[in-house]
C-alpha cells in the first residue's frame, strides 16, 4: 500500500496511525508485547521504516526504554503508596520531565492521583484496594467511608442492612444539597 501510494498518487509517509498508537500508548499501559510485536513486524517488513521519513526505529527504542522507566515507577509507587516527584528523580534517576510525563498520562488514564497541597508534587495509585474512600449505597442511596477493597464485595450497607456492592465515588465528589 505504502509503496502504490507512493508510486501513483506522489504520496509521503511521515508514519503511520497505527504504530503511532503503539508507540503512543503501550509504554503507559506497560504493553511490552505490542512494542515486540511491533520490533518483530519491522524486522520482517524493513520497507516500512523505509517508506517513512521519520526514524520508527528510534521512536521504538525510546519507546523501550520509557515502558521500563513506568514499571521502575509503577513498582516504587505500589510499595510505597505515595511519592512525591523530587522522591522519584532521587531514587529512580533521569529528570523530573520524564517521571512527569508518565505522571501526567497515568493521570490522564486514571491510574494515578496527584494530591495537592505541598510543595512538590505528590502521586499515588489511584487503584490501591486498602485505600479509604467513598462510596454509595445502590438499595438506600446512604453514603460511607471504607477501605476500596471492602467496598468492591457485597458488604451490609450500615445505613439499611442490605449487602451490597457499592458504588465508588470519586474523592472529590462532594454532597449536594438534594441528597
Amino acid at each position: 500500500m505504502m509503496q502504490y501510494e507512493r508510486r501513483y498518487n506522489e504520496t509521503t509517509f511521515t508514519t503511520l496511525d497505527g504504530i503511532e498508537i503503539v508507540l503512543k500508548y503501550a509504554p503507559f499501559l506497560l504493553d511490552y508485547k505490542s512494542l515486540d510485536e511491533l520490533a518483530k513486524m519491522l524486522k520482517d517488513h524493513r520497507r516500512i521504516e523505509k517508506q517513512t521519513s521519520e526514524s520508527i526505529a528510534a521512536r521504538l527504542e525510546h519507546a523501550q526504554q520509557m515502558l521500563c522507566d513506568a514499571h521502575r515507577m509503577w513498582d516504587l509507587l505500589e510499595r510505597h503508596g505515595e511519592v512525591e516527584q523530587r522522591v522519584l528523580v532521587k531514587w529512580l534517576g533521569r529528570s523530573a520531565g520524564d517521571w512527569r510525563a508518565i505522571s501526567e498520562m497515568w493521570e490522564k488514564l486514571g491510574l494515578l492521583r496527584r494530591i495537592a497541597g505541598t510543595s512538590s508534587e505528590r502521586w499515588v495509585l489511584a487503584t490501591r484496594l486498602g485505600q479509604v474512600v467513598p462510596g454509595k449505597c445502590p438499595a438506600c442511596g446512604g453514603r460511607t467511608e471504607a477501605p476500596k477493597a471492602m467496598l468492591l464485595e457485597a458488604t451490609a450497607c450500615p445505613h439499611c442492612d442490605v449487602p451490597v456492592l457499592f458504588v465508588l465515588l470519586a474523592t472529590d465528589t462532594t454532597t449536594s444539597a438534594g441528597e
